[in-house]
Parts: structure tokens; C-alpha cells; sequence
């Protein structure tokens, strides 16, 4: 994640770049979004659990696994970024 001028991040899969400075705010934005490009705060979580669908499909449950990331901006702003894992049915 870059935060110069605007906020832009890259995508990273075992070191092959997927996607590079992708920006997150559309450049025509006011001048208030942009105050956004200052980070005051970083949150990071993983999540792993087991989750049941209100329609029940194939299985009666499914696995949610992801990385989080959280950025607290200037201006009252957040962005999240999640890097989901391969989910699978639990049996």
C-alpha cells in the first residue's frame, strides 16, 4: 500500500505481482478524499471459522479463512483489505 498523493496498493501472489499501485480513490475525487492518504492507525486480523449458509447447498457448512487488514486514514476514512484463503466444506 502506497500514500503519497492518492492511495494505491499492489496484489503480491508468492512474490509474482498480480496487480501494481492499483489506485483506491478515483483521481477526480474532491480535495477532501485525498486527505484520506495519510494512515494514522494499522489493524491486522486473521479470521478462521466455520460458517453455515442460510440456504443449506452440497454441505452444512463452509470454512472462512482470511488475512485482514485495516487502515485508519485522516479525514474519518477506513479501508479494509482481505486475502481470502481457498475455502473449503467442512464434513
Amino acid at each position: 500500500m502506497h500514500a503519497a498523493d492518492r492511495l494505491r496498493y499492489s496484489i503480491l501472489l508468492s512474490g509474482k505481482t498480480l496487480l501494481q499501485d492499483s489506485p483506491i480513490l478515483d483521481e477526480d475525487r474532491s480535495a477532501d478524499a485525498r486527505v484520506a492518504t495519510k494512515v494514522l492507525d494499522t489493524k491486522g486480523r486473521t479470521v478462521d471459522q466455520s460458517v453455515e449458509p442460510a440456504v443449506r447447498q452440497k454441505f452444512a457448512s463452509l470454512r472462512e479463512h482470511y488475512n485482514e487488514l485495516r487502515l485508519e486514514l485522516a479525514g474519518n476514512y477506513a479501508v479494509v483489505f482481505r486475502a481470502f484463503t481457498r475455502a473449503w466444506p467442512i464434513e
